[in-house]
Parts: structure tokens; C-alpha cells; sequence
């Protein structure tokens, strides 16, 4: 499935010079990139507040599996805190961050014949609404 990745501008993004933080209207984006993967939305959790009985439903991680070849094909490195824009309907866009970038996998489950990766395991959460509504 096409998903639409918005990678963060980390040269052109100012950090606060005390904290190193950034504000959410603050952050520069490079131009948005789509691109290939086998998504997988892990199942929403019922959560309460403390043990009172107000009660909410955040929506599932999103998980992604993408080729290390296609992303060398569109020149695209994903990395943690870039947002990841996934067509929930025919009207709704849902936003990810990228909380794992799947870079560092040594285990025998993403290499080819065991010698060299082939894919990424990419974990993403789900935004506020407020957040990011993309571009």
C-alpha cells in the first residue's frame, strides 16, 4: 500500500538553545515522498484514566515493512520523528511518528540468506489530531 512520508527538515528546524526542544509548528519539512509498504495497524487499546471510570480508545501503532532497495531506489532514509500520512478511508488521512526506525536489526529475520538486511521493520505511532496535518 502507498503510504506518504514526511521527512523532517533537521538542517532548516531551529532547536531552542537551552533545551534542544521544538515547538510543533517550528519543525521544516523536506517535500513529501510516497512510497511502498506492508502495513499493519496493530488493534486500538481501551484505556482509562487512573482508576476512574472516564474511559478512551487511542488508536493501534502502525507497523511497516518496507524494502531497504526500494527506499535506496527513491533515495529516502526514514528516521525517527519523520510522520508517515496513512489513508484510513477515502477521506481521512491518519498521521504516524516514527518512533523505531527499524535501522538496527542484527536478527536472522530481515537479512537476505543471513548476510545482509533486506528490510525494515518501522514502528509508528499515531498523532493528535492536533499535531500534524501534513503539508
Amino acid at each position: 500500500m502507498k503510504v506518504v512520508l514526511y521527512r523532517v527538515d533537521r538542517t532548516r528546524t531551529d532547536k531552542d538553545d537551552v533545551y534542544g526542544e521544538i515547538g510543533k509548528d517550528e519543525i521544516k519539512f523536506l517535500p513529501p515522498v510516497e512510497f511502498n509498504a506492508l502495513i499493519r495497524v496493530v488493534e486500538a487499546e481501551n484505556k482509562s484514566y487512573k482508576t476512574g471510570l472516564l474511559r478512551f480508545l487511542e488508536p493501534g501503532n502502525m507497523i511497516l515493512s518496507v524494502y531497504i532497495k526500494h527506499l535506496d531506489d527513491l533515495q529516502i532514509d526514514i528516521r525517527f520523528g519523520d510522520y508517515i500520512g496513512y489513508p484510513d478511508s477515502e477521506k481521512r488521512i491518519r498521521y504516524y511518528t516514527v518512533a523505531n526506525d527499524g535501522k538496527v536489526n542484527p536478527d536472522n529475520k530481515h537479512k537476505h540468506f543471513g548476510y545482509k538486511p533486506s528490510y525494515r521493520t518501522i514502528i509508528c505511532v499515531p498523532t493528535q489530531e492536533n499535531e500534524f496535518r501534513g503539508v
